[in-house]
């Protein structure tokens, strides 16, 4: 059976320039942006690479905010065979030098509040292999030794706004090198598709149930796939993006107001910042019927609802399996729901074998039509085949069990995993007890080495702005009677805030494993 079949990206734009040239795809800084506006624009920007002599396959890395230039990018991609490379705004130094490195880029495109940290990773790198950068606002790269600095708004600018005569990419062509965060280890290049990105959109219009006249409020960065997923949602099922610069709990209700917002999208710790917002009688004033998005913690999901007035469609899912794998339309607190109708889902034991009900194992994945997880990681085969298996099954490192009526518990990753005093600890069940303690934002949990081996938990804490920060004996006396006592972390540190991956994942390579600066819960 096709589940998600081979009408192209390019194909879908072409379509709707041509039958709905008029209708509104995107509203940015309040200026809506219609399917005609972007066919022209795309295709002068399509034609403008070929003049430059790019040619299918080539790849361009990306670092700029939120703005239509990126979507421009995208179906400027997908008309002539490029491959982009999104690259998360928040990187510098080292981490920035390791994935230029790592996607081997032939051209960038870099905003001007970025040209600073890239002109100072190129400097460092030196990749030879780059021959353009292309710069938005006011960026000098002239010392890098580039060849070829051009303003992007140059290029295609007189260029034909005809449809390039090449073919556009294929559904089994790549058109995205989407880098895993490498919150535990180096980052991995997943290989995506134009039928992975479509199969994305697919499972984010089931979840969010969208549909025409639909409106996402956009704040997700396009560097995360949750972003870039967002692009064909609303170009295939006729939705309208909201398009906001960035995230900011503050003015999030006002801007969903603003816009008119039918669907929002939260991850990681949106919602419990959301929720520690200061109330306000117009919290149900809105238009937003559904929020979807994944890390629904149980204890916030109903509070969530009862105080905004949406509807929770928790999901569950990652870059290498077109983003949404499983999803929870019907309620169930604490679920990320059922496998979505073109995907097998199976929970393992260390054994091989299925785990039974009720018992914890690893998610496994695997689409019901071929092309719907990732052909593999960029040049990098030997992390491919440790999770791509050959009886086409991916193995996640997620933790989850399954109920008696098939809906799946999601409980951390594997990697996130401690040994405490003989116990096995999930360090994502720690922090979601933890993030409920009135006076903290959030937190995150990391092993450090133990006196006796194994493990010690330490947790870093980031207080809710504009209160006391508590103390750390407080906390811990708070959770004797909310977790087991091997679960109750020993070390205690404040931090101002946390290094995010645009997945809003915290960084924890980079949090200290020194116990230093934290407070003793045994110390006497």
């Amino acid at each position: 059976m096709i589940y998600v079949d081979d009408t192209t990206i390019r194909q879908w734009l072409e379509k709707r320039a041509k039958d709905e040239a008029d209708r509104v795809f995107c509203i940015y800084e309040d200026v809506p942006i219609t399917y005609g506006e972007i066919e022209e624009k795309v295709n002068r920007l399509a034609n403008g690479f070929l003049d430059l002599g790019f040619r299918r396959g080539d790849r361009i890395a990306i670092m700029i905010p939120n703005h239509p230039d990126f979507f421009f990018m995208v179906f400027a991609c997908a008309k002539v065979g490029l491959t982009y490379i999104p690259l998360n705004t928040n990187l510098k130094g080292a981490n920035l030098d390791l994935l230029l490195q790592l996607s081997d880029p032939r051209a960038l495109l870099v905003d001007e509040s970025f040209a600073d940290i890239i002109a100072e990773s190129l400097r460092r790198v030196g990749l030879n292999n780059i021959k353009f950068i292309f710069t938005r606002g006011n960026a000098d790269f002239s010392e890098t030794g580039i060849a070829h600095q051009l303003p992007f708004s140059s290029v295609g600018a007189d260029a034909e706004a005809t449809p390039p005569i090449v073919p556009g990419a294929g559904p089994e062509d790549v058109l995205a090198i989407s880098y895993t965060s490498g919150t535990t280890g180096v980052p991995k290049g997943v290989l995506l598709t134009d039928r992975m990105l479509r199969t994305c959109a697919k499972g984010a219009a089931i979840a969010n149930e969208a549909g025409p006249g639909e409106v996402m409020l956009m704040w997700e960065s396009f560097c995360h796939i949750g972003g870039v997923q967002m692009i064909c949602v609303c170009l295939i099922y006729l939705s309208v993006m909201a398009l906001l610069p960035r995230f900011s709990a503050s003015r999030f209700w006002d801007q969903a107001r603003h816009y008119k917002a039918t669907r929002v999208h939260y991850l990681g710790s949106v919602l419990p910042i959301l929720l520690k917002q200061p109330p306000r009688a117009d919290d149900k004033n809105h238009s937003v019927k559904i929020a979807w998005g994944a890390g629904a913690a149980r204890q916030v999901w109903k509070e969530f609802e009862d105080r905004f007035g949406v509807q929770i469609h928790e999901a569950y899912g990652m870059t290498e399996c077109s983003s949404l794998t499983t999803v929870c339309l019907d309620g169930k607190i604490g679920s990320i729901g059922k496998p979505l109708p073109y995907f097998e889902v199976r929970i393992m034991g260390d054994d091989g074998k299925i785990v039974p009900v009720g018992k914890l194992g690893e998610i496994q994945v695997r689409g019901k039509q071929s092309g719907l997880i990732l052909k593999g990681y960029f040049r990098n085969p030997e992390a491919t085949s440790k999770c791509l298996l050959p009886d086409g099954w991916f193995a996640t490192g997620d933790l989850a069990y399954m109920d008696e009526e098939g809906y799946i518990f999601f409980k951390g990753r594997s990697k996130d995993s401690l040994r405490i005093n003989g116990e096995n600890v999930s360090a994502w069940e720690v922090e979601r007890v933890i993030n409920e303690y009135p006076d903290i934002e959030e937190c995150a949990v990391i092993g450090v080495p133990g006196e006796l081996g194994g493990d010690d938990m330490k947790v870093f804490i980031k207080c809710v702005s504009g209160r006391n920060r508590p103390n750390p004996a407080d906390i811990a006396k708070w959770c004797e009677p909310r977790m087991a006592k091997y679960q109750i972390p020993r070390y205690y540190t404040f931090i101002d805030s946390f290094e995010k991956t645009e997945s809003q994942r915290t960084k924890k390579n980079g949090l200290s494993r020194s116990t230093d600066d934290s407070w003793d819960r045994y110390a006497k």
